[in-house]
């Protein structure tokens, strides 16, 4: 039987004969391909739920052949196209009819809801046989059992709501380890031939990373370099720098008496090589991967790379001088001690003596790392539901373990 006639006999829910025309000039056409629906109450940030969708659409549709969407459903929320395969809609009234239709129209082959919402919602979706799992943050009251019930799966998200939810319901709820709902930062992406070869190259030689430095700032990064070097034997200083700028960089620093390296001429720093010059943030993600310790002198991240892309990939970072307003994510990296703050660079020499010393430079990347996957556990836990019930059981974990460069390890 269809599914919009298991809604009407099961349901005994009044539908339409012409319910996908009357649909069409409310939603846009349901995608081909299979469906995931996320459900975000009212009460959760809008912001982290539609992160978590598109990292778990990209997640889901990893060396697949037919394309998995994500709908997310939000009470009182705006219709909006967010990415490809992502979209926002507002959530059905949580009544028969109106969720009927819903569901007749999107078809979802799964379902998660973040957080106990919309009973009405989740009985017909259970009633239809479309499979659901529950995210279950801490609450002072448990929801009713009857809620519950419609969800094949909750993900409480740590152990002491696992512990209520035995202790305080009178049944046997299905549960799996979920997690927190916060943002995931993903690891730049590498080249894995090249991060090899310039590993070896480097081997042993203690570095460090300057993103995105202004020429203004170029006297305090070499004096940084010199006070650096005094506490590191043969201290590798790599320079990301703007598009079209390498030659003038390099010009400069050979006229400071450095051996100096380009990445469009030499290709490699060599065991001889003070300074190593990379044009653009396209290779982000090789540099902070060598370089166990770097230096944002844009902390903004307006050129593209942030303080958490660094913290993704177990690079402790220096952040200053800070001007204006503090993003929230170096908030929080700074409460967990994953930063190290300067007001000027007068003080970047000190600062990057410090992050040589191997313990202090794993001690803040692990921290940062933590931070950059808090959101890491509820991902997988999500995948694994998803996959399970779209027969995806193949693919990895969407989230991988921590990095492992200078000694951090989880």
């Amino acid at each position: 039987m269809s599914l919009i006639g298991r809604l009407k006999t099961s349901l005994g829910v009044t539908l339409p004969p012409s319910t996908d025309n009357d649909l069409s000039a409310d939603w846009p056409p349901r995608p081909d391909g299979a469906m995931v629906w996320l459900h975000c109450p009212s009460h959760v940030s809008l912001a982290l739920a539609t992160a978590f969708a598109n990292t778990l659409h990209a997640a889901l549709n990893e060396d697949i052949s037919k394309p998995i969407n994500v709908v997310i459903t939000r009470p009182e929320g705006t219709d909006k196209q967010v990415s490809h395969g992502v979209q926002i809609l507002r959530a059905p009234p949580d009544k028969s009819y109106a969720v009927g239709l819903f569901i007749a129209h999107w078809r979802p082959d799964w379902a998660l809801w973040l957080a106990p919402d919309a009973p009405e919602t989740a009985r017909m979706r259970r009633a239809v046989g479309i499979p659901a799992a529950l995210c279950l943050p801490p609450m002072d009251t448990l929801p009713p059992e009857a809620l519950l019930r419609e969800f094949n799966t909750v993900l409480p998200e740590g152990p002491n709501i696992r512990r209520r939810l035995v202790e305080e319901t009178h049944q046997d709820v299905p549960m799996a380890d979920g997690g927190v709902l916060a943002r995931l930062h993903h690891p730049l992406p590498v080249n894995s031939s090249e991060l090899d070869e310039i590993s070896t190259q480097i081997a042993g030689r203690p570095t460090w990373l300057a993103i995105l430095p202004k020429r203004a700032e170029l006297g305090g990064l070499l004096t940084a370099q010199r006070q650096a070097s005094a506490h590191a034997n043969k201290l590798l200083t790599i320079i990301m720098v703007p598009e079209g700028e390498g030659p003038h960089w390099a010009q400069t620093l050979r006229e400071k008496d450095l051996r100096v390296a380009e990445r469009d001429a030499e290709g490699v720093p060599d065991q001889d090589t003070d300074v190593f010059i990379a044009e653009g943030a396209d290779e982000a993600g090789l540099w902070l991967r060598v370089a166990p310790a770097c230096w944002f002198a844009d902390p903004d991240g307006e050129n593209g790379i942030s303080v958490m892309d660094a913290a993704a990939l177990g690079s402790a970072a220096i952040l200053g001088p800070v001007h204006g307003p503090i993003d929230p994510n170096l908030l929080a990296l700074d409460a967990a001690g994953a930063l190290t703050r300067i007001g000027s660079t007068n003080h970047l020499g000190a600062a990057l003596a410090g992050l040589l010393i191997p313990e202090t430079a794993a001690q803040k990347a692990l921290a940062g790392w933590k931070i950059s996957s808090l959101g890491a556990p509820l991902l997988n836990a999500v995948c694994r539901q998803a996959r399970r019930a779209l027969d995806l059981e193949d693919q990895p974990d969407a989230a991988q373990a921590a990095p492992t460069q200078s000694g951090v390890s989880e």
